[in-house]
């Protein structure tokens, strides 16, 4: 399997964890309040994460090239722009009794790709 096949297949398996865990909390139901208190729960706890493999990679690369940590800035800035941006979409395109799941659900996975992606391109 390609890297990215790796990747991917992370991804999945995690993101299919925290909806798993929130389909179970709100009884059995992929909408409502509960699910869509669980998955911003999800989503906080993946950001942070993120944030935390963003600042090891940053002072990692800040160590030995600056130039390149300036350029996972400038790309990490970008990526935000695009999350907020693409998930905005799915949201709009979403019933509207269900956009602000689809949000966070979209939030959520573009998070934890980007996580695995960092952590994967920049080796521990």
């Amino acid at each position: 399997m390609t890297a990215l096949g790796v990747i991917s297949e992370n991804v999945r398996e995690i993101y299919a964890r925290e909806v798993e865990l929130c389909y179970n909390e709100a009884g059995k139901v992929a909408r409502g309040p509960k699910f869509l208190d669980c998955l911003q729960r999800q989503v906080r706890s993946q950001q942070d994460a993120l944030e935390a493999v963003y600042g090891a990679r940053m002072s990692y690369l800040g160590s030995y090239s600056p130039e390149l940590a300036t350029s996972l800035q400038n790309a990490q800035e970008a990526w935000l722009h695009f999350r907020e941006a693409n998930c905005g979409f799915v949201r709009s395109t979403a019933r509207a009794n269900y956009a602000d799941e689809a949000f966070q659900n979209c939030v959520l996975r573009t998070t934890i790709y980007r996580r695995v992606h960092l952590r994967w391109l920049i080796g521990d």
